[in-house]
């Protein structure tokens, strides 16, 4: 008897151990959502579009794109799947998951507003006059203890904003998200993304479109923004 109690006492005191390791696991893939993706029309060709510029949390400098012509092709109805269409000045946004990942029960994290600010210097280049943000969602799933998003994200809504010619933040509430009740993750977890489509541009001399701060404001991943959001 004895031996067999040292032998379980052992046993699980090794699994025990390997508690943290899982912990530290699981963090390290929670972490990576907060290591958003972006991209757009031109930043794949021409990286001194500065696209991370308009996420950088700095109101003085600002990312571009390109003019081609004031009106763009207008796409009324975006495909299901995620993808920049040709003829399309775009950028697409990964924004935060539909669910709080530190809280147990994980709680819903509703996307409440988009916001997007242009400095004086935006106002000399050309800057939108109409945008559509299209969100998906992809589906989080726990594979070989693994988290993984094995589908394609698929379009939820879309909505189209009139963007004012001025400088400082203009913010747009956002109808809710539908979003499931989940009892431990990753069950009913998505991530989510913003395609923010530039339909037309205000008329300007200069053949660059600037804007000084894109995010969407959500109080989880982004609630470090509301200093920067204090600036007019």
């Amino acid at each position: 008897m004895k031996y067999i109690h040292f032998f379980f006492s052992g046993f699980f005191l090794f699994l025990f151990s390997l508690f943290p390791f899982r912990l530290y696991q699981k963090m390290k893939h929670i972490n990576n959502f907060r290591k958003p993706v972006f991209y757009s029309s031109f930043s794949f060709l021409f990286p001194e579009l500065d696209l991370y510029k308009c996420f950088d949390k700095n109101l003085q400098t600002s990312c571009s794109e390109f003019v081609i012509h004031n009106q763009y092709y207008s796409f009324s109805e975006q495909p299901e799947e995620l993808k920049i269409l040709p003829g399309e000045i775009a950028i697409v946004r990964e924004v935060s998951p539909s669910h709080r990942l530190n809280t147990f029960p994980p709680e819903k994290n509703p996307i409440i507003d988009f916001r997007i600010y242009f400095n004086e210097e935006d106002l000399k280049n050309a800057i939108p006059k109409k945008i559509r943000l299209v969100f998906y969602e992809q589906k989080l799933y726990h594979i070989n203890n693994d988290f993984r998003f094995p589908d394609q994200p698929e379009k939820i809504q879309q909505i189209e904003l009139k963007i004012q010619k001025k400088s400082g933040w203009q913010i747009f509430q956002l109808p809710p998200f539908k979003i499931e009740d989940s009892f431990v993750f990753p069950k009913n977890m998505n991530q989510r993304w913003a395609k923010i489509i530039i339909d037309e541009v205000y008329p300007s001399d200069s053949r660059k479109i600037s804007i000084g701060e894109i995010y969407f404001y959500d109080n989880f991943l982004y609630k470090d923004y509301e200093s920067v959001n204090s600036e007019n």
